[in-house]
């Protein structure tokens, strides 16, 4: 909670502060960053002192896992930073409502990975290298017919339940697209479970970099729908990207 909480508190104070754009991201970064290492360092602490025996490399690669979500964490709130900066309130609540119910929808891949995690860590990576590509595939054929059945009833429950913010039918229709890349959650979930901290350092730094890039251009050119189409490419290629360091390790597989 209190991950979220802070950085969320500071961001708020900010912006009643002060509407000059950088500042606002510096300020939030580094509240995000300070939460992340404050929590790490607390847990470590917290941690050696009863099970450190079980697993020495578990605190150095817990310590890993969270700097990698630094830049990601940042780049996952960034969005509705700059919609509020470039358009205003009114636009951000119509993409905060149109984005809302396929996030909820998103939240299944938490328990996806909690379900495949045991199962990925028993088996060896060259036997995932065979068998995870075929799974994707199910998966994003799942996730398709769900796309398609949410954008179906879109209307009906914006109607339903959100009359005031129609506006939001036809984007949120659009960003049913992302849950295709519920695909990608079995190869990440492959590189974190036999440890690729390489590809996963590469991964979870070139995507968010890449989705800030995308937000700065396309939000001023195409506004709300600039942000829904960063979403759909983002997530296409955050999915492609862990495919193929799956498939094309630097390391070597043999020590997985």
């Amino acid at each position: 909670m209190i991950r979220n909480f802070v950085p969320a508190a500071t961001l708020i104070l900010t912006l009643l502060l002060t509407q000059n754009l950088l500042i606002i991201i510096v300020v939030y970064f580094c509240s995000s960053v300070s939460v992340s290492l404050f929590l790490y360092y607390k847990t470590v602490n917290a941690y050696r002192g009863t099970n450190n025996a079980e697993d020495p490399e578990l605190l150095s690669y817990s310590g890993h896992l969270s700097i990698m979500e630094i830049i990601g964490r940042i780049s996952g709130q960034l969005d509705k930073i700059l919609i509020f900066h470039y358009l205003g309130a009114a636009p951000l609540a119509i993409y905060a409502f149109a984005i809302a119910p396929i996030e909820q929808l998103q939240g299944g891949k938490k328990i996806l990975s909690s379900l495949i995690i045991p199962k990925l860590s028993t088996r060896s990576f060259e036997e995932l290298q065979k068998t995870a590509p075929r799974k994707a595939l199910l998966l994003t054929v799942y996730a398709l017919g769900l796309a398609g059945a949410y954008a179906l009833i879109a209307p009906y429950f914006y109607k339903f339940f959100f009359p005031q913010y129609l506006d939001s039918v036809f984007y949120s229709q659009i960003y049913s697209l992302t849950l295709l890349a519920v695909s990608g959650t079995i190869f990440n979930e492959t590189l974190m479970t036999h440890k690729k901290k390489t590809e996963l350092y590469l991964h979870k730094t070139i995507v968010p970099i890449l989705q800030i890039i995308l937000f700065l251009i396309l939000l001023p050119i195409f506004g709300i729908m600039g942000l829904i189409f960063t979403h759909i490419i983002i997530r296409s290629f955050s999915g492609i990207l862990a495919y193929y360091f799956v498939m094309h390790p630097f390391e070597s597989t043999s020590s997985s």
